[in-house]
C-alpha cells in the first residue's frame, strides 16, 4: 500500500514535469523562431525533502490530517504511517465492545501486547527506505509523543545520511539506555495527568489501556484535557472517537540505545509545547538537556509553541510553519 501511494505520487510528479517541459519546449521553439537560435530546455525542479510523519500513542496516521495539505501545498511530499497496533493496524480487547463496562476491561490481555519497540523502529526505518528507493531525498522524520521513541530507535538503526532531520513534537527523546517511561517513574520527571485515566494494570493486560469509548462524561472530559485541551469541542470529540484503547507496555519500557555516531549525528529539532498535560514542559526540557549533554557538537534546536499536547489539531497552521522553517 505504501509503495502504491508513493508510485502514485511519482506518476503525478512526472505528469506535472511533462506538462511543464512541454510548455517550456513550446516557448523555446517560439523564441528560436524569432531569434534564429535554439533555446535550451530548462532543468526540472529539484525535489523537496519529504516529510515522514509518525503519530503518538493511541493515535494513528489520521491525526496529521490537518497538517498534510499544508506541507503538500508548500511542495513537500508527505507520508504519514500507522505504527504496528495503531490506526488501521489496531486490535481491540473483546471487553472494549461491551457496554456497560465489565470488570474484564481491566483484566483482559491485550491483543497487541506482543508488539515491541523494535517493531516500531522497523516500521519507521522501512518507510524511510521506501522513500529513498523511490528516488526521494532523505526525509524529515517527525515523531509526536510516543512516536518520538519510534523515530529515536529508527534513527539509531539507519544512522546519518538517510534522515535529513529528526523532529520531536511534544515527544519522548530519552537519553541513551533509558525507556520512554519507567515504572516507578523517574524521580526527575514531573507527574502527568495520564496515570489516573489508565483502565488496567499494565502488568496484567500487557498494555497501557484507556477507554475512549467510555460513557462517563467526566472520564471523557479528562481524556480531552489530557490530549486536546486547546482543540475546539467538535474536533476534540471526533479525535477522541478515533483513539484506540491499547498501546503495548513493552514498547514503552524497553530501553533505547543511542550512539553519538548514529542517532547523535543527525540534526534534530524539538518542538516544545508549553501547555502540555501529557508530557509536561519540564520533562521536555529535561530530555533536551540530556540529549545536548550527550552530543555537545550537535545540540537540539528548540522551537516553542504555546500549545496543548496536540498542536496538529489545536494550531495546525503554526505547527506547519514550524516544520516548514526547517527545510
Amino acid at each position: 500500500m505504501l509503495r502504491n501511494l508513493i508510485n502514485g505520487y511519482i506518476a503525478m510528479l512526472l505528469s506535472r514535469r511533462a506538462i511543464v517541459s512541454s510548455a517550456l519546449a513550446a516557448s523555446g521553439a517560439a523564441l528560436a523562431g524569432c531569434t534564429g537560435t535554439q533555446a535550451e530546455s530548462a532543468p526540472a525542479p529539484a525535489l523537496k525533502s519529504p516529510f515522514l510523519l509518525v503519530h503518538g500513542a493511541w493515535h494513528g496516521a489520521w491525526c496529521w490530517g490537518k497538517i498534510n495539505p499544508l506541507l503538500a501545498a508548500a511542495g513537500h511530499p508527505v507520508l504519514a504511517i500507522d505504527l504496528p497496533g495503531h490506526g488501521l493496524n489496531a486490535a481491540f480487547p473483546a471487553a472494549f465492545d461491551i457496554q456497560p463496562r465489565t470488570p474484564e476491561l481491566a483484566t483482559e490481555f491485550s491483543p497487541i501486547a506482543g508488539i515491541t519497540l523494535a517493531d516500531y523502529a522497523r516500521a519507521v526505518a522501512g518507510a524511510v527506505d521506501t522513500l529513498l528507493a523511490a528516488g526521494f531525498p532523505a526525509p524529515i522524520v517527525v515523531g509526536h509523543s510516543m512516536g518520538g521513541g519510534a523515530i529515536h530507535a529508527a534513527a539509531e538503526l539507519l544512522g546519518p545520511g538517510k534522515i535529513a532531520r529528526l523532529v520531536y513534537v511534544a515527544a519522548f527523546m530519552p537519553k541513551d539506555g533509558q525507556p520512554m517511561v519507567a515504572f516507578p517513574p523517574d524521580a526527575q520527571a514531573p507527574p502527568s495527568l495520564l496515570t489516573p485515566l489508565l483502565r488496567s494494570d499494565p502488568g496484567v493486560t500487557g498494555a497501557l489501556r484507556l477507554d475512549p469509548a467510555s460513557t462517563d462524561d467526566s472520564y471523557r472530559a479528562g481524556l480531552i484535557n489530557l490530549f486536546y485541551g486547546q482543540v475546539d469541542a467538535v474536533t476534540a470529540r471526533a479525535a477522541l472517537n478515533l483513539l484506540s484503547p491499547d498501546i503495548p507496555i513493552g514498547a514503552m519500557v524497553s530501553p533505547i540505545a543511542t550512539s553519538v555516531q548514529r542517532w547523535g549525528a543527525i540534526p534534530r529539532t524539538y518542538i516544545r509545547t508549553s501547555a502540555d498535560n501529557t508530557i509536561p514542559p519540564a520533562l521536555q526540557d529535561l530530555m533536551v538537556a540530556q540529549a545536548d549533554t550527550a552530543t555537545p557538537a550537535n545540540k537540539t534546536q528548540v522551537l516553542r509553541l504555546d500549545s496543548d499536547h496536540s498542536p496538529f489539531l489545536s494550531m495546525p497552521q503554526q505547527l506547519a510553519r514550524a516544520l516548514l522553517s526547517l527545510t
